[in-house]
C-alpha cells in the first residue's frame, strides 16, 4: 500500500513539474520586435527613407524619413533638402508669368541660391492586401533667392544697383493628399500621392516707373522699384517617392 502511494505521489509531482515547465516556457516566449521590425498587419518594417522625385520638377531635392507609430496605421514623415529655383511654383505666381519678368525689356536670371527645403506630414494608412491606401495632411516650406541679369539693357534703367538685382521668394503650402504604397512587406518602397493644397506666397518683384529728369522737363527716365507682394491660391499637390523600408 505504501509502495502504491509512493508511486502515485512521484507521478503526480512529475506531472505538476512538467505542466509548470510548459507554463514558464510559454510565458517567456518573446513577441517583441527584432531589429526594428514588427509582425503587424502593416508589414514587417516600421521605417522608410525615400526621395521625392516630384520635387525635382520644382527645382529641389527632398529626402523624407517616415516612421510608423504602433499598429494603428498612423505615421509621421519629416523631410529636408535644398532648392535652387521653383519654376513650377513661380510660373504660377504673377498671372502665369515668372515673378521677376517686366513688361518692358526682358530680364533674365543670372543665378540662384541654394536654400533649405522643409516638409512635414501626418499619414494614416488603411489596410489593403495589395499595399496600403493612405491619406496625408502635410506642410512644405520653399525659399528661393534669384539674382537678375540686366546685361541686355544696361542703359535702359536709371537706377540699376545690386540691391535691385536680388529678389526673394517664400512659399508655404498646406495640403491634403490621397495616395497608395506598394506591398508594405517589401523592402523596396514606392508611394504616389495626389491632392489639393493652399499656398501662402510672399515674393519680391520689380516695377517700372517713369521719373522726370527735372520738374520743368518733359523728358523721362525709367526707374525700377522693388516691391513685396503676398498671394494666396489653391494648388494641385503631388508626391512621388521611392526608397527603402527598414
Amino acid at each position: 500500500m505504501k509502495l502504491l502511494f509512493s508511486i502515485a505521489f512521484i507521478v503526480l509531482v512529475g506531472h505538476f513539474a512538467h505542466a509548470q515547465s510548459d507554463t514558464v516556457s510559454i510565458f517567456h516566449k518573446s513577441n517583441s520586435p527584432i531589429n526594428g521590425k514588427s509582425s503587424g498587419h502593416f508589414g514587417t518594417y516600421k521605417n522608410v527613407l525615400s526621395i521625392n522625385f516630384f520635387q525635382a520638377v520644382r527645382g529641389g531635392l527632398l529626402v523624407n524619413y517616415e516612421r510608423m507609430i504602433g499598429q494603428s496605421g498612423l505615421a509621421f514623415s519629416l523631410g529636408t533638402g535644398i532648392c535652387s529655383f521653383d519654376p513650377l511654383g513661380q510660373f504660377y505666381v504673377r498671372e502665369f508669368q515668372y515673378y521677376y519678368e517686366l513688361n518692358l525689356r526682358v530680364i533674365n536670371r543670372e543665378s540662384t541660391e541654394l536654400l533649405p527645403l522643409f516638409d512635414f506630414a501626418t499619414k494614416y494608412y488603411f489596410e489593403k492586401e495589395w499595399g496600403a491606401l493612405h491619406i496625408d495632411a502635410g506642410y512644405t516650406n520653399i525659399k528661393n533667392n534669384v539674382t537678375l541679369d540686366f546685361s541686355y539693357s544696361p542703359d535702359y534703367y536709371f537706377n540699376l544697383n545690386t540691391k535691385l538685382k536680388k529678389l526673394n521668394y517664400r512659399n508655404n503650402e498646406f495640403k491634403l493628399l490621397v495616395g497608395f504604397t506598394n506591398d508594405t512587406k517589401k523592402k523596396f518602397y514606392h508611394d504616389f500621392s495626389l491632392g489639393l493644397g493652399y499656398r501662402f506666397i510672399e515674393y519680391d518683384y520689380l516695377e517700372i516707373e517713369k521719373l522726370k529728369i527735372s520738374p520743368n522737363s518733359s523728358d523721362y527716365v525709367n526707374t525700377l522699384i522693388k516691391k513685396t507682394k503676398t498671394n494666396q491660391t489653391p494648388w494641385l499637390a503631388m508626391s512621388w517617392r521611392m526608397g527603402i523600408r527598414f
